[in-house]
């Protein structure tokens, strides 16, 4: 629920993402179509690979998904290096979104508790709003999206059937 949910990802498959038909272009929120869809694509991934591995029964790897959270002072796409656009991002945005304001030193440390607590150790397939668990977005649960990034990845780099895992 933070500021880039209002921007529908721009998925098509994954060989548009790795070879678009149309190069990247600063109009119409393309950047943020791209950036929402790459991270659709690490949901896809995600519970893909928790599938493949289940398929496999390894039951000692588990993958979840971790949102880090609204993160201005990353510099994502240059945003933040004019003084306005960059005390815009770390004070004012924060108070219109519902979007906790992050840092990387932050959400590491939120992520190395995760990853201490007991609770969790064994839990896979998981979204992570940084400590929260919650659903990810309605789209991201589509098994066929999944199969086929995962299918058309293993192509783009070469693997085979048996490199899968």
């Amino acid at each position: 629920d933070g500021p880039m949910k209002s921007f529908r990802p721009d998925y098509k498959s994954a060989k548009d993402m790795a070879y678009p038909e149309k190069p990247f272009s600063p109009i119409k929120n393309s950047g943020s179509k791209r950036y929402s869809a790459t991270k659709l694509c690490l949901l896809f991934y995600t519970y893909e690979l928790v599938r493949q591995l289940s398929l496999e029964n390894t039951r000692s790897i588990t993958v979840n998904a971790f949102n880090p959270g609204l993160m201005p002072d990353t510099g994502l796409g240059g945003l933040n290096k004019m003084f306005l656009t960059k005390f815009f991002l770390k004070h004012i945005l924060p108070i219109f979104t519902k979007e906790a304001v992050s840092n990387p030193s932050i959400s590491g440390k939120i992520l190395a508790e995760l990853l201490m607590n007991d609770k969790y150790r064994e839990m896979t397939g998981k979204y992570f709003d940084r400590d929260k668990i919650i659903p990810s977005s309605h789209e991201s649960y589509d098994k066929m999206k999944w199969l086929a990034l995962w299918n058309e990845s293993v192509a783009i780099v070469g693997f085979k059937k048996k490199d899968n895992i």
